[in-house]
């Protein structure tokens, strides 16, 4: 029947579905699974939305099982719904959320160790996706950091995971440091060719918000030898540039592990 159905009239039909008929429409030919599981099909199913209540993501990790579970946002908490989670059989310590867009997850595997296990996965339509092993590995260099970042190029409409690496150094790591980029729509990796400022993150305890086409992190640079100064430091997923905004100077000294970066209704916030 699709054949004789205008492509936008189709999707415009299929976007007004609930998820549940999606994940059985998905059977019906390889051309409708293709077309659901696309990024501009999902944004075009999350403007069609009528969902007025708002649900937050809990995560439970508990003898070496991961638990994604989605709950009500109010005073009792009451669960809405249990996450299928994806198969994690690079599963080595547990798993961090780098961030979500668009009802798509962006996991790691990288607390307190370095696996180069990368998941996107998207719970509405149990569908995931482990990510090719990047060029610069801890096992390529020692010592090692890195941290990661996930939105949605804006411009081509397609998700991207930033992934910036600290090389080890007589007196610590170098800086800037190398960045690579994975767009799912390429399905690989490559080399950003574009400027690195020369910044400092905290391993681990990093955090990043998206807003608006931009990854933020908190960032700090080196004033002098003694004294560091904090700013937010964004990648533009759509351009592919870096930029940084000022903090409030109550902040700029702040310790940088002391800060995570946010979003609070529609705005960027630190806390």
């Amino acid at each position: 029947m699709s054949d004789y159905l205008p492509n936008k009239v189709l999707i415009e039909i299929l976007s007004k579905l609930p998820v549940i008929s999606l994940l059985q429409f998905r059977c019906v030919c390889k051309s409708w699974c293709s077309l659901i599981s696309t990024p501009s099909f999902i944004t075009s199913h999350l403007n069609h939305s009528t969902t007025t209540f708002n649900l937050i993501l809990l995560r439970q990790y508990s003898h070496r099982k991961e638990r994604f579970s989605l709950h009500f946002n109010n005073q009792t908490f009451p669960i809405f719904l249990d996450l299928k989670c994806p198969s994690l059989a690079r599963f080595k310590y547990y798993f961090r959320i780098v961030g979500s867009c668009n009802g798509l997850l962006c996991l790691i595997d990288d607390y307190f160790g370095y696996t180069n296990t990368i998941i996107l996965w998207n719970p509405s339509i149990h569908r995931s996706l482990t990510l090719h092993v990047p060029r610069v590995t801890s096992e390529s260099t020692s010592p090692f950091m890195c941290i990661h970042g996930f939105g949605l190029d804006l411009i081509k409409n397609d998700f991207k995971v930033v992934r910036i690496s600290y090389l080890g150094s007589e007196n610590g790591f170098k800086v800037p440091p190398q960045v690579e980029i994975y767009a799912v729509g390429d399905r690989s990796w490559r080399d950003f060719d574009g400027v690195v400022p020369r910044f400092g993150m905290v391993n681990y305890f990093w955090s990043q918000a998206y807003l608006n086409g931009k990854v933020h992190w908190v960032s700090y640079k080196l004033i002098n030898p003694v004294t560091r100064g904090c700013f937010l430091l964004f990648f533009d997923s759509g351009n592919e540039v870096f930029g940084e905004i000022e903090l409030p100077l109550s902040l700029v000294h702040e310790f940088p592990r002391n800060m995570l970066t946010t979003i609070v209704g529609e705005s960027l916030s630190v806390l």
